[in-house]
This record gives structure tokens, sequence and C-alpha cells, in this order.
């Protein structure tokens, strides 16, 4: 099929122009869609790629994803996942989340957390988990702090921590580790 290019102006003297691309607002329903998806194949499926742009003497763009909020009812979720395989052969496809390296500052942190609450809610969960196996071995689980990795250095290795949630009013979480 036909290409589509959609892409704002450059500018050799100024910042570059900027593109919008977002679905229709509602009154009284919901609000649009908007769905972005590489096209089905017969052989292979096409690719969608989402990015920031690139910088040369400043940082690199950002890239937001993140879900509607709502004035009386919940915000939306955020489901980033990897459909099933096919066949009888077929894999499932990995996701991968990771900051990138740097050659002389700090590399990227990562935060996964969940949002307090102010109210009588409780606090989100975070389950970390992986895949059973019918008929194979069940699926791994490794947390590993990082390493030093050039024998002349003084530096320390990684810590690791993990702690349970304390209470001014209660029982402080429990904390528990097991093996299969």
């Amino acid at each position: 099929g036909g290409d589509l290019t959609m892409s704002a102006g450059e500018s050799n003297a100024d910042d570059g122009g900027s593109s919008s691309l977002s679905a229709g607002a509602s009154t009284s329903g919901d609000g649009g869609a908007l769905t972005l998806e590489g096209g089905s194949g017969s052989v292979g499926g096409g690719s969608a790629s989402l990015s920031g742009g690139s910088g040369g003497t400043g940082d690199g763009g950002a890239m937001t994803v993140s879900s509607g909020s709502s004035s009386d009812a919940s915000s939306g979720a955020v489901l980033m996942e990897s459909p099933a395989g096919g066949g009888v052969a077929g894999d499932s496809g990995a996701v991968s989340i990771k900051t990138g390296s740097a050659s002389t500052g700090s590399s990227g942190s990562m935060l996964l957390s969940t949002g307090a609450s102010s109210g009588s809610g409780t606090g989100g969960s975070v389950t970390v988990s992986v895949g059973d196996g019918v008929s194979g071995a069940g699926g791994s689980v490794s947390v590993t702090a990082g390493d030093v990795v050039n024998a002349g250095a003084a530096g320390a290795g990684g810590d690791l921590t993990m702690s349970a949630g304390e209470s001014n009013a209660d029982d402080g979480g429990s904390s528990s580790l097991s093996a299969g």
C-alpha cells in the first residue's frame, strides 16, 4: 500500500515545528479513540515506533505515555503487553523496559511505584511474577544489584534492599522469601 508521512517543518535557526495528532472531545459522551498500529501482513506484521527526538548539545526529547484523568471516576488504565504466540511453536513477544548506558555520566534510573492513597483506600500494590510451565520449567525471577567491573576502581557494589511497610496505628507489614 501507499506510504503516509506526517512531519513538522525543520528549522536551522530556531525550534522545529510541532506536530499533534489527537482524537475529538465530547461534552455529552465518550471522547474519540486514537489507535496507532502497524499494518498486518501475510508474512510479517508492520512495526510501530514512538520515540522522542535526538539532541545535539542538549538533551534528547522526552516521551510520555499516560492514561487520561477523570474528575469523578477512575483514571484510565495503562496496559503494555505482547500478545500470545501463534501456532505450535510460536513464542510470545518479549517486553523490555530499560534505561540507556552512559559513557561518562550516570546511567538512567528506573522507578517502579504505585500511587499513595490520601483517603480511606489502600495504596496500590506492585506484583512481580513469572509464568508457570505446563510441561516445561516455570520462569525465573532475578533481582541483582550492580557490580563494579573495573578491577582498579574503588567504588562499592550496589545495595539490595527489601523492606516491609511501617504503620503508626497497626502492625507493620510482613516480609517473606521462600523457594518453591
